[in-house]
């Protein structure tokens, strides 16, 4: 980074150069004052240059700011080419008077910007439109907004278009957001719901209002509705349903129903793939959801019970589990299928699981060197099958223990080998 500039009785002009990267450099000109109550910034010159893409200041201006308000004097930022860009800004925002302010974004592509922000783990993009319009007195402001993604990326899923609306005045926003797939709608939600956007201190921004939104999924890509459990790789799936949700923001009260097809996903930790899940979350209005769910294609596994949404940061779980020769671990140290059952009750931070569960085959596998030769690596086996798991946590005796051992190197055997005991602890 290089800065020029001077500067007398809190006044003065500057230059600013970044060079962020190969191809990524940020160039400004201006002059700026400031005091204690606020300060102004005229720009004279700015571009921004990412790969062979140049975004410039389209003509000189100014901002002011003081501790209540911002005032932006026609801002606009261009991208020329056969795929422009554009963005304007104008007006004022008070939190203690009254504003008058527009923003319109053209042409943004969403890529760019995190590229740009340095947000080296978000997979989304997209080329984004987008209009805001805040107007009136800080304590009730009249909001506009308008948004239009084509070509959305989220969670690494393409679709076509994402676009929504959100009006507001009076203590209440009126929503509606849609997805496309192609040209079939594959989720939206619409609706009111109660909040304070004034733009002046406030205490409380959830006002005691009842909210009113529908949601609904027609053929949505299961790994956008899965999103939150980051654990879960590679999913594929389609859920439909639709659910009203009513009452207030700090009680709300959902009605309805998810449904889940040809699910599957893999979890890296365990080696495995779950496929063939199907079923349904039925979310009711005392704040419970009704789980049912199965998958039978690494044998029989289902989950059933209920999850209790309150508080929402921390919920309530009082879940069934019940496997038949179900593939619970398939990795290089360790494979193996179970059977039995297990309760997981108590909140989610710190639930508690009690149950039985029955190894019905497994291998576990250890490195280790032996200098036999010019061979370094060799494997470690212990196999066991049909053994019962947490049966009895003081003697441990319904722990499994191994059917043979046995050590490889290449193709030459070690004789016995050292058996690796598994992790051995009461699930309580």
């Amino acid at each position: 980074a290089h800065f020029d500039g001077d500067m007398i009785s809190r006044a003065g002009a500057a230059f600013l150069d970044v060079v962020r990267g190969p191809g990524e450099e940020i160039q400004g000109r201006g002059r700026f004052a400031f005091d204690s109550l606020g300060g102004g910034l005229a720009l004279d010159e700015v571009t921004a240059s990412v790969d062979s893409l140049v975004y410039s200041l389209a003509r000189p201006t100014e901002l002011r700011w003081d501790r209540t308000s911002l005032v932006v004097d026609d801002l606009e930022i261009t991208r020329p080419g056969d795929d422009p860009m554009r963005l304007t800004a104008a007006g004022s925002l008070s939190r203690s008077g009254t504003s008058d302010f527009d923003l319109v974004v053209e042409g943004l592509h969403l890529g760019r910007v995190a590229r740009m922000l340095e947000m080296d783990d978000w997979t989304g993009g997209g080329h984004a439109d987008f209009t805001l319009s805040v107007d009136g007195v800080a304590e009730d402001p009249a909001i506009s907004a308008q948004w239009a993604i084509e070509d959305p990326v989220l969670q690494d899923v393409q679709l076509s278009r994402l676009a929504g609306e959100l009006t507001y005045a009076g203590q209440e926003a009126q929503v509606a957001t849609s997805a496309w797939s192609g040209d079939h709608e594959v989720f939206a939600v619409s609706g009111r719901v109660p909040l304070d956007l004034a733009l002046s201190e406030v205490l409380d921004r959830t006002p005691p209002r009842v909210m009113d939104l529908a949601v609904r999924a027609d053929s949505l890509d299961a790994s956008l509705a899965l999103a939150y459990f980051q654990v879960l790789e590679d999913v594929v799936g389609i859920v439909d349903g639709s659910v009203t949700v009513r009452g207030t923001l700090d009680a709300p009260r959902p009605d309805g129903e998810m449904t889940l097809a040809g699910g599957a996903w893999s979890i890296d930790a365990l080696g495995v793939r779950h496929a063939d899940v199907t079923g349904a979350l039925t979310l009711n209005p005392d704040r419970t959801v009704t789980v049912d769910l199965s998958s039978s294609a690494t044998g029989q596994s289902t989950v059933s019970g209920t999850v209790t949404l309150v508080p929402l940061r921390n919920p309530g779980l009082d879940l069934s589990f019940a496997f038949s020769n179900f593939q619970a671990v398939n990795r290089l140290d360790m494979e193996g299928r179970i059977s039995g059952d297990l309760l997981l009750r108590g909140p989610f931070g710190r639930p508690r699981v009690t149950g039985a569960l029955q190894v019905d085959a497994g291998t576990l596998r250890e490195r280790v060197r032996a200098e036999r030769g010019s061979c370094r690596l060799v494997r470690s086996e212990a196999v066991w099958s049909r053994h019962d798991c947490f049966r009895d946590p003081i003697t441990h005796s319904g722990y499994p223990e191994p059917l043979s051992t046995e050590s490889h190197c290449g193709s030459r055997s070690l004789g016995p080998a050292r058996y690796v005991d598994a992790v051995r602890g009461n699930v309580h």
